[in-house]
């Protein structure tokens, strides 16, 4: 590894014109410290990723975990979440997912529960926009996700609200199709009822949920949508609705900037940190300056690289 590849790149970074930045980080599937999930160490993994977003994105606004915190809803595993999560250098949100045990999850983490019927979502006001967390775990059949007439009532109070500002929606579950035939059967339930309340409100601006362990982006009936891998695993994609595989790629996050316009999404892993091969610096005429594994290099040709 050459020297320096995990660092973070210069002051220059934060240059970008948006009004937030926000993480989103999703499946984290933890299990019982120095276990291992299908061959793979979920604590370890988690803790890349929280060092690579405090390296590279300290100036984010907030971290959003989208459920599937534990893999088995365990109360040994939010402890050691909890653990873990000192060490995230920004201020955070969690959610729920299909894999997460809401009683386990009230006792270690009671400040993030809004409501008397123990319902983990909320409105968060930001800069420049609105973030809605909703709670999606559904406790009858945990397989698939659903929002209850209290939480579907709640996110259409929250969308009649009297304000313009952008809004960036997140959820455990797809309410819709991704493209993938094997989660058919485990989407959100009631995902039309969700997706109708959205579409009636034009200040929607993007929804983000976690749940297929994929990095995936695309337009559904105009509405813009992303999804992460997650920490714990990655799904390879694949249209078969029989049969699914897992593979053992880099742990991944999202970056998500808001701007006048719109919404931006990058996935990020932070294993790309430690595969740099070279960094460009600009230079007032155009052609820039390389740095191969720390040694000064003129470009060849005008305009650099790109």
């Amino acid at each position: 590894m050459p020297d320096g590849a995990r660092r973070a790149p210069s002051g220059d970074q934060h240059d970008g014109n948006h009004d937030m930045k926000l993480i989103h980080i999703s499946d984290t599937h933890l299990v019982a410290p120095g276990a291992q999930l299908l061959g793979l160490d979920p604590d370890a993994r988690l803790r890349e990723v929280i060092a690579s977003v405090n390296l590279n994105h300290p100036d984010a606004d907030l971290c959003i975990f989208s459920g599937d915190l534990t893999d088995s809803g365990d109360l040994d595993s939010y402890v050691a979440l909890q653990a873990i999560l000192r060490d995230l250098a920004l201020p955070y949100r969690l959610m729920l997912g299909n894999h997460d045990h809401r009683s386990h999850f009230t006792r270690v983490f009671p400040e993030h529960v809004h409501s008397a019927e123990g319902f983990v979502q909320t409105l968060h006001r930001g800069n420049d926009a609105d973030l809605l967390l909703l709670d999606s775990l559904n406790d009858a059949h945990p397989a698939t996700g659903r929002l209850c007439d209290a939480r579907l009532g709640w996110l259409e109070r929250a969308l009649q609200a009297p304000t313009e500002r952008p809004l960036i929606v997140f959820v455990h579950h797809p309410p819709f199709d991704i493209g993938m035939p094997w989660f058919r059967p485990m989407l959100l339930e009631n995902g039309a009822d969700v997706l109708a309340l959205l579409l009636a409100h034009d200040r929607v601006a993007h929804l983000a949920f976690g749940h297929v362990h994929l990095d995936t982006n695309g337009v559904h009936r105009g509405l813009s949508f992303s999804s992460t891998r997650g920490t714990a695993h990655k799904i390879a994609f694949s249209e078969s609705a029989n049969e699914t595989f897992y593979t053992a790629a880099s742990p991944g996050y999202d970056v998500l900037l808001a701007t006048e316009t719109g919404v931006i999404v990058h996935h990020e892993t932070p294993r790309d940190w430690q595969s740099l091969i070279a960094r460009e610096q600009a230079t007032a005429d155009g052609k820039g300056i390389f740095e191969i594994f720390g040694r000064p290099q003129a470009p060849s040709h005008a305009g650099g690289l790109l």
